[in-house]
């Protein structure tokens, strides 16, 4: 999908091109995966690896919002932008725990960073849902009443009690379907947010065939106006007397 996205973008400008390129190449990802399969990357490399593949995407959500000009966007990219940011932390989440599991262990300086990475997440979580339009906010109402009140909660409360001695496969299906859930939330956002850059253009292309056609008769009223004080002028002026021609001269 990454690859498409990419083959499909027409960059604007010379700016966003360059941005372009500087993102991470398939080939960083496949080379990745290759490593984790042949495991020649501990648990905490393999994390901080898939961080910093995702950090520029990240970047680049960032870099679109604040580029935005048009208010009527602001909401729907901060929207995009919060729940991309939970996104990102739930995966970080998930691979935390099911570490923690495997290991049956958390460091203490590992366990300060995953309840700091649980609290931004419900803070990312909950900025999203307010500025999100009433049916979205329904929708994951609805998503977080399924997973944050049954065993995707028990687990992490668990963890956050430090008893690390859970279900480490069943802790890693019910994250990965949350995530598939939020990751559904955001495509929807995403799909709106399309459809209103597109309603947003055909109002523009509407408004300005409207000014152009307004342009056109204002030129049309001048021109006539201007011809109406010619003959106006024309007509006041003396006229010079022709001379007579007869036979006696």
């Amino acid at each position: 999908d990454f690859k498409l996205a990419l083959a499909d973008s027409q960059p604007a400008t010379t700016t966003f091109s360059q941005y372009l390129s500087s993102l991470p190449k398939q080939q960083q990802l496949l080379l990745l995966r290759q490593q984790v399969l042949e495991k020649q990357l501990s648990s905490t490399e393999v994390k901080l690896q898939y961080s910093r593949l995702l950090q520029p995407l990240q970047y680049f959500a960032e870099y679109l919002q604040q580029k935005n000009e048009l208010a009527s966007l602001s909401n729907a990219l901060s929207a995009i932008l919060l729940l991309t940011e939970a996104l990102e932390r739930a995966s970080l989440e998930r691979a935390t725990l099911h570490i923690a599991f495997a290991e049956q262990q958390m460091s203490a300086s590992r366990y300060q960073s995953y309840v700091i990475l649980v609290n931004e997440q419900m803070d990312f979580l909950q900025q999203f849902a307010a500025l999100s339009a009433p049916e979205l906010q329904q929708q994951w109402l609805t998503v977080q009443s399924n997973f944050e009140n049954g065993a995707f909660l028990d687990i992490r409360e668990q963890a956050l009690t430090q008893q690390f001695d859970g279900d480490a496969a069943l802790w890693f299906a019910l994250a990965t379907t949350r995530i598939d859930k939020i990751y559904q939330l955001r495509a929807q956002l995403c799909q709106q947010l399309q459809q209103l850059a597109e309603d947003m253009d055909q109002q523009l292309g509407h408004a300005n065939q409207q000014l152009r056609t307004q342009l056109e008769s204002l030129l049309l009223v001048f021109l006539l106006l201007v011809w109406r004080l010619y003959r106006l002028y024309n007509a006041g002026s003396p006229r010079m007397q022709q001379i007579s021609h007869s036979a006696q001269f």
